[in-house]
């Protein structure tokens, strides 16, 4: 579970901290920087893996590592330095605190480290005991779990983030390894206006939808086979949030090896692209809450894309609700004042479990401003208010 965040010269996040709750949305206008806040997140589950810091910040960035160094168009990177850490409870009921900082050489255009850091945290948030990775003079110093043994060294300008180095594994580095196990299984969902699961889809079992939810049809071939149940609560879900749906089914052509989706709405049997786009689109975004076979921290870019009003509130009402009960963390970019009325209802309950924030763009770049008050009075007033544009 990502608990805080911090990010520094990432796009136009020029300083930022946040805290995150169980259900954490970021709401505010377009272009406020709730998808850079998002894309940050991605940027570190990426250095858990065996890539370069360049190519970690690229991906999280769709290619373009300059412009995760510069806040406008055309700005120079040169000299610029990029921080990106977390404070993550990992399973087993441990917290740990992980910052790396990288800049671009202007010679080579290359990302290189310049400062990377790992320590358990204790019950109050603090650091305790000797940090596992840190920074010492022009080296990285990297304590092992053996007794007695000395550190392991290495030098500045790494290309690649001791967070995702094969070598620094086992039972020595048991932190790193529940660290990378923690953000690798991080889940991001964008789910624009694309044609996915609008027709046949190539038969393979899959263990997630995709982050465009191009993998929906045989992801949902494979739940219907192993986990009937969860199917079927699946299409009662649906129904809930959906007027009309009554329910869907998977066909698999077994002559041509592709998946068809059909649902059921108002009684009458439709295939995917005979009903609106939005609906699938709901599916999918449900399908990836109530995987089995997916993490605790999923993360939600403006979900309420091509639904009505009375959708994008019921569908709010299901996220915050699959999130307590599948203990599942889940973190939304919204600019629907509808869905932050519907979580901020919700949240009356049990207030712990949510963090609202308000994005905006200051003169220091975006903010993220804590919003304290609760209650249905006060969402349509407040969040109308922070959604409209300033003059």
């Amino acid at each position: 579970m990502l608990c805080r965040l911090e990010v520094k010269g990432y796009k136009s996040l020029t300083e930022i901290e946040i805290e995150f709750g169980q259900v954490t949305f970021l709401f505010g206008l377009l272009g406020a920087g709730k998808s850079s806040i998002l894309r940050a997140m991605h940027a570190l589950r990426s250095l858990s893996g065996r890539q370069t810091v360049g190519g970690a910040l690229a991906e999280s960035n769709e290619g373009a590592v300059k412009n995760v160094f510069s806040q406008f168009p055309g700005e120079s990177s040169k000299g610029k330095e990029v921080t990106l850490g977390a404070d993550v409870a990992v399973r087993g009921g441990e917290s740990l605190r992980y910052r790396i900082s990288a800049a671009l050489e202007s010679a080579s255009q290359r990302v290189v480290v310049t400062d990377e850091y790992l320590s358990q945290l204790s019950r109050q948030g603090e650091p305790k005991g000797v940090a596992r990775i840190e920074r010492d003079k022009d080296r990285l110093k990297i304590r092992r779990r053996v007794q007695q043994s000395p550190p392991y060294l290495e030098d500045l300008g790494l290309f690649h983030a001791l967070l995702g180095d094969p070598r620094l594994s086992g039972r020595n580095y048991p932190e790193l390894e529940s660290l990378r196990s923690e953000l690798s299984a991080w889940r991001f969902y964008r789910l624009g206006c694309l044609a996915f699961g609008q027709g046949p889809d190539t038969y393979e079992e899959t263990d997630d939808i995709g982050c465009g939810g191009e993998r929906l049809l045989p992801f949902l071939r494979r739940l219907q086979r192993e986990r009937p149940g969860l199917f079927r609560e699946l299409q009662v879900l649906l129904g809930r949030v959906v007027d009309g749906v009554e329910g869907f089914d998977i066909d698999l052509d077994e002559r041509y090896g592709v998946l068809h989706l059909h649902l059921k709405v108002h009684g009458r049997d439709f295939a995917a692209d005979g009903v609106p786009e939005g609906f699938v689109r709901v599916l999918a975004l449900l399908a990836a809450m109530v995987n089995p076979w997916g993490s605790r921290v999923i993360a939600l870019d403006e979900p309420e894309n091509g639904l009505d009003p009375r959708s994008t509130d019921r569908l709010g009402e299901a996220i915050f609700q699959v999130a307590l009960e599948r203990d599942l963390q889940v973190i939304v970019a919204t600019q629907s004042p509808w869905l932050c009325e519907r979580v901020v209802v919700q949240s009356e309950s049990c207030p712990e479990k949510v963090s609202l924030m308000h994005v905006k763009q200051g003169d220091a770049g975006t903010q993220a401003i804590p919003c304290r008050e609760t209650g249905p009075l006060f969402a349509p007033k407040r969040m109308a208010e922070a959604l409209k544009p300033e003059d």
